[in-house]
């Protein structure tokens, strides 16, 4: 049946050298349509004749060759297909040789029409073939060549080299364009030339084949430099690249100068940088500026000159490549390099877009991109590194999101998670120490603006997720790498102030991890999330096992400070004194010293106890201890403030206390103290005005805002205490100005009245308590019921006073003085 095979695939005469047996319907007809249409009037016709069905078929199926070999392989399916199959019996006189043809036309056709290969023409090519065969046809040379590429596209390599094999040598160049072609789809899959020992065997046979053209042997040298370089045998590649260059001095200049090219390479790999950059010249040398295998010459070109620590030079040469190279192979590794070498220069911004161009690239083209993805993470996993190092933590998250960009919508590697995790985290870290109130001393979150403060705990909500999902895919993996990812989603998750999250994690980690060094830290980290969520039962219960296991240090020691804090938060007043002894043993000596954090705080808590428990002589005594042991803690300002306080509020005390009978020597011991107190409190009001005046507007915390204000206040009323009524009208006229449009102005003015009454100027005292009224007109009654007010009933009932004695005094002539008024 070969003879009537060479007929359909012959594109010149019948290979007998005579006319065909018979004449085709191309040969009549011009156009398709007639010729199918001549086609159904024969089958037609000739099935009437005596009756009896009988077509020519032969005849049908040579206008079918006719139409392949003339480059109409659609029409010829069509008329395959619609007209002669349906009517292809053996009843009608088919025989095996017309099913024959049939099947193979239709490959043949298939094969020409089907560009590119897809999986189902490739498997009806197969088909087709595969029956004409079954018929008994014996498949020609070309025919076997279409057969092994349908084979191959379907991944059927072997089957496909089996088929080649049995190729005549007059058939060589299509038996080796089928080695080619599973040796070039074996390095273009996913791991490249990771194909190994078999591609490796297949190029040898590929060499060894007779008749090489010289761009075949080119391509066989270069493939085998090619797969020796991406296996690592880079030394073997140089030594069977010199010897192919000498064996075949005679190649065409472009295909030497891909030898080169791919020497020059090899030699970079070995760190041989001169002899890299000679043969790069000599590659360049037998091309042209513009020719297409230039790019490959200045890729390596630009991997040299960053080896040697010249990344404008590299720069220039990948830039020259991605503006004049785009339909070239070295046009993404190029890219890359162009990213990379942006990168080391501070082109930061420039090196994300390079980046993210190469990665849209790679998502388009998937395994076709010319550089996998897993490269690209890895060098911006190297850039995460290189911009951590350098705190650089912006940059680097930037870099660590475009390496999860690269395998968006799949689960990113735990070294991209890992790489997310720190940057959010050093980054958070970064920010938040902005609000260091002086060096050395921990950051407060308050002193930053609320956007600056929401942007924290989104970063640290994101690095705790990150750390946590890191934790989890390093269970089974790295006991160490769980430990630390997991502390770290914990503490991150305990700064964002998700309490609940923290408590998760601490909670896994101490309960999981019964001898680890830092479950004590984890325990105390836990009780602090319970008590940030109110859950103080929880919390002291820990605590007291934390001081239990190691009261003397560590955790232990610590917890006596927190275990205090729960206890005076929580709604039982019983255990307060419990509270107080804690606080006590943290500060008497016997557990730490004064420079300890705990120490200090302790100290602090515990004057601002007793200040809210009214036992003014042991809060002053503590919050003076505080000031002056600690001159640059970053609450000395508000420490003044609440030191002063207490003095005022003692001299208040000790005010009332003289109202009362009482010995002469008490009484003048009692009036003393209240003279020392209110001095002492005028200048300690004055010097925590000065220090919170001195911090940014934008830096204080609600708290310093309203000390501030009230520092205004009471100093003034200080002075009045002291009798010092100019200076007090002067404080007081100040604090008014200062706070116009807040109720507590209405304080200053009110006070202003009764100093002047005080001084016997009752004319000026009309006219300020008539500035009074009308600025009480100015708030409703509500305005006067905040807590933070410096305006109490003392101040009300001066006032009340004061507006009596000027309506007693009537029109009465204004003295020089009046006798004191009670307050």
């Amino acid at each position: 049946m070969t003879d009537a095979e060479q007929s359909d695939t012959d594109t010149g005469p019948d290979p007998e050298g005579a006319p065909p047996t018979d004449r085709g319907w191309s040969d009549l007809w011009q156009a398709p349509t007639l010729i199918v249409g001549a086609v159904l009037l024969a089958l037609g016709l000739l099935s009437a004749v005596g009756g009896k069905p009988h077509h020519d078929y032969p005849a049908a199926l040579d206008d079918a060759a006719a139409l392949i070999r003339s480059q109409r392989p659609v029409e010829a399916l069509d008329l395959l297909n619609d007209t002669i199959a349906p009517a292809l019996t053996t009843e009608a006189g088919a025989t095996a040789e017309d099913f024959a043809r049939l099947h193979a036309l239709r490959a043949d056709a298939i094969s020409i029409a089907a560009d590119p290969l897809g999986p189902d023409n490739a498997q009806r090519i197969v088909n087709g073939y595969t029956e004409a065969e079954r018929f008994g046809l014996d498949l020609a040379p070309e025919r076997v060549h279409r057969l092994a590429m349908a084979l191959i596209a379907l991944g059927r390599e072997d089957e496909a080299i089996e088929r080649a094999a049995s190729l005549p040598e007059s058939a060589g160049q299509a038996r080796r364009g089928v080695l080619r072609r599973v040796i070039e789809r074996a390095l273009a899959a996913p791991g490249g030339a990771g194909a190994g020992d078999r591609t490796i065997e297949l190029l040898d046979r590929f060499a060894d084949e007779p008749d090489l053209t010289p761009e075949e042997r080119a391509w066989a040298i270069a493939t085998q430099a090619r797969v020796r370089l991406e296996a690592g045998y880079t030394a073997e590649a140089v030594d069977h690249l010199l010897l192919a260059i000498q064996r075949y001095a005679d190649l065409p200049a472009r295909d030497a100068a891909r030898l080169y090219t791919l020497l020059a390479s090899a030699y970079q790999a070995l760190g041989r940088l001169d002899e890299a950059e000679e043969n790069v010249a000599r590659a360049a040398e037998r091309l042209s500026p513009a020719d297409p295998l230039m790019a490959g010459v200045f890729l390596v070109a630009g991997r040299i000159a960053q080896d040697r620590g010249d990344p404008e030079r590299a720069r220039d040469a990948y830039a020259r490549i991605v503006a004049d190279f785009s339909a070239s192979d070295a046009w993404a590794p190029a890219l890359l390099g162009l990213a990379e070498t942006r990168a080391l220069l501070g082109q930061t911004a420039e090196s994300f877009e390079a980046y993210d161009t190469l990665i849209q690239h790679i998502k388009e083209h998937g395994d076709r991109a010319g550089v996998p993805g897993e490269r690209v993470v890895s060098s911006l996993l190297d850039q995460v590194g290189g911009a951590l190092a350098q705190e650089r933590y912006a940059v680097a998250l930037r870099f660590a999101e475009l390496a999860r960009s690269v395998s968006e919508g799949e689960r990113p590697s735990a070294s991209v998670v890992l790489a997310l995790a720190r940057s959010e985290r050093l980054l958070a870290d970064q920010t938040l120490a902005r609000a260091r109130p002086a060096p050395g001393q921990p950051p407060d979150i308050s002193l930053l603006d609320p956007v600056t403060r929401r942007e924290i705990r989104r970063l640290y909500l994101s690095a705790g997720e990150h750390f946590l999902t890191h934790a989890r895919t390093m269970i089974l993996a790295d006991d160490d790498a769980f430990a630390e990812s997991l502390w770290n989603a914990g503490e991150c998750f305990d700064l964002a102030g998700a309490d609940e999250r923290a408590i998760e994690v601490f909670a896994e980690y101490a309960n999981g991890r019964p001898g680890d060094p830092r479950r004590p830290a984890a325990m105390l980290r836990l009780a602090q999330a319970h008590q940030a969520r109110g859950e103080l039962e929880a919390a002291e219960a820990i605590y007291r096992d934390l001081i239990a296991q190691n009261p003397t240090s560590g955790e232990g020691t610590r917890s006596y400070l927190w275990l205090a804090r729960a206890l005076l938060a929580d709604e039982d007043p019983a255990n307060d004194d419990e509270a107080e002894s804690l606080l006590t043993r943290l500060i008497d000596g016997r557990l730490l010293e004064p420079d300890a954090l705990e120490f200090r705080q302790a100290l602090k808590d515990l004057g601002r106890y007793y200040a809210r428990r009214d036992r003014l002589g042991d809060a002053i005594v503590r919050l003076d201890e505080a000031v002056r042991r600690y001159p640059d803690d970053p609450e000395r300002p508000l420490l003044l403030f609440e030191l002063a306080d207490a003095r005022r509020r003692r001299a208040d005390a000790a005010a009332d206390a003289l109202t009362r009978a009482m010995p002469q020597a008490d009484r003048a011991r009692l009036e003393t103290q209240r003279a020392s107190d209110l001095e002492q409190a005028l200048a300690l009001f004055a010097e925590a005005q000065s220090a919170l005046s001195a911090r940014p507007v934008r830096d204080r915390t609600p708290v310093e805002r309203a000390a501030l204000r009230n520092a205004y206040f009471h100093r003034a009323d200080a002075a009045f205490e002291l009798g010092r009524y100019d200076e007090a009208i002067e404080l007081y006229d100040t604090a008014a100005q200062r706070y116009a449009d807040d109720p507590v102005s209405l304080v200053a003015m009110a006070q202003i009245v009764s100093a002047l009454i005080k001084q016997g100027r009752f004319a000026e005292a009309r006219k300020a308590n008539e500035r009074a009224r009308q600025r009480l007109a100015d708030f409703s009654d509500e305005a006067f019921a905040r807590s933070d007010l410096p305006f109490t009933r003392k101040h009300w009932e001066r006032w009340l006073d004061s507006t009596d004695a000027l309506s007693r005094a009537g029109s009465a002539p204004q003295t020089a003085s009046v006798p004191d008024q009670s307050d």
